[in-house]
């Protein structure tokens, strides 16, 4: 059987032929040599039993206090693609994290967030702090939200890790969303946008390039990136229909959609019989090559997102649509889609198509293919036709 040695042994020593009303402990330690020894210590007290609690007390292993680390030592590789432990967390655990929102959240970190709070201990961060700092900030409401949510990733896991009790941008409350929204175009300028005559659509566009990728814009409610990753595969020519699985991310890579899932969408007549026009003028006509390949040249490298800018302000100039006292972007395709397919679609009928997430669950357990659930909506495609009438 093993040997345990007691902690402790309790006495009242006697001094001078007195016994002591002091109760001393001896406890193993290291004499000067270090060796072994029992040492005698004063309890101070006179009862045994506040002498028992004195000397379990002092003798009970003190925890070990994390040290509280400065925001720029905690936050080294937070965000930082590759290297950051809650990125890679995050993946395992099923959630979508990307490389561009990455990197969006490290420059809040290093241009905003740590000159000013970087060398505070995290427990020294506060409330108030923050508040008035970001409120100070010369930004949009939409920016100082989004820094205020980087530093709410950043402090939440403090407090998973026991560093801080409690997240203090918690206590901050959101701004106000004033950012400029977006325009849509009425009828009579989609009409002037895009007139059937060739002569007037080029004088407009310029080329048939242009004409093809912001009238699909327009008739489909594909994002930019989307309709920048479309190959002559994802046409579907006899469904009057493309499926929708790629998007052109920030990086210039090719990857998932914004909602991760693929999705079909139907064409109106007018938009398939330009693409197919399209297709028999364009030098990359394969169906692994890229509808609106970059200019740089083999049909395989993605359009730029800035690329689409310039020729969509001069197509706006062109048609005599100011855009000065209205917010009329790329985007504003997409918002105009979404407008006019509202008038005639249901809601979830329009979601399909626009792959808006909701109902996700119910998304969760459909297992069938983009092109199978388009199929399903047949009943509407004609309503799709009667909206660009």
């Amino acid at each position: 059987m093993a040997h345990f040695r007691k902690l402790y042994t309790l006495f009242q020593p006697t001094i001078r032929g007195k016994k002591s009303k002091i109760w001393y402990y001896r406890y193993w330690g290291k004499d000067e040599e270090g060796k072994d020894c029992r040492i005698p210590k004063s309890t101070g007290e006179t009862t045994k039993y506040k002498a028992e609690l004195t000397a379990q007390q002092e003798l009970s292993p003190k925890p070990i206090e994390k040290k509280i680390p400065t925001l720029i030592e905690f936050t080294k590789d937070f965000f930082v693609w590759e290297k950051c432990e809650w990125i890679a967390q995050r993946h395992a655990q099923g959630h979508r994290f990307s490389k561009p929102v990455a990197r969006d959240r490290r420059a809040h970190l290093d241009r905003y967030i740590l000159p000013m709070f970087g060398k505070m201990l995290l427990r020294e961060i506060k409330a108030s702090d923050i508040s008035r700092w970001v409120f100070k900030l010369e930004l949009s409401n939409q920016t100082r939200n989004h820094i205020l949510y980087t530093l709410r990733i950043i402090l939440d896991e403090a407090v998973f890790q026991e560093l801080i009790d409690f997240n203090p941008v918690r206590n901050c409350k959101p701004f106000a969303d004033n950012h400029r929204k977006r325009d849509i175009f009425t009828l009579e300028e989609i009409n002037t946008l895009f007139p059937v005559d060739d002569v007037k659509a080029i004088m407009i566009w310029g080329t048939w390039y242009w004409f093809t990728f912001f009238y699909l814009l327009l008739t489909s409610g594909l994002r930019s990136g989307e309709a920048r990753a479309l190959l002559w595969r994802h046409v579907v020519w006899e469904e009057k229909a493309i499926t929708v699985l790629h998007a052109v991310k920030a990086s210039g890579e090719i990857g998932d959609t914004k909602t991760g899932e693929a999705r079909a969408v139907f064409l109106p007549t007018r938009t398939i019989n330009q693409l197919l026009f399209f297709k028999g003028i364009t030098p990359y006509d394969e169906d692994d090559e890229l509808i609106f390949p970059s200019s740089r040249g083999n049909g395989r490298e993605p359009m730029n997102k800035k690329t689409p800018l310039k020729p969509f302000r001069k197509g706006l100039e062109a048609a005599g649509i100011s855009g000065s006292d209205r917010n009329l972007v790329v985007h504003s395709l997409r918002h105009t889609y979404n407008s006019r397919m509202r008038r005639v679609l249901p809601d979830a009928v329009l979601r399909a198509l626009t792959g808006h997430r909701t109902e996700a669950m119910t998304e969760r357990y459909d297992h069938s293919s983009p092109l199978d659930r388009l199929r399903g909506l047949l009943p509407d495609s004609a309503k799709i036709e009667q909206a660009w009438e």
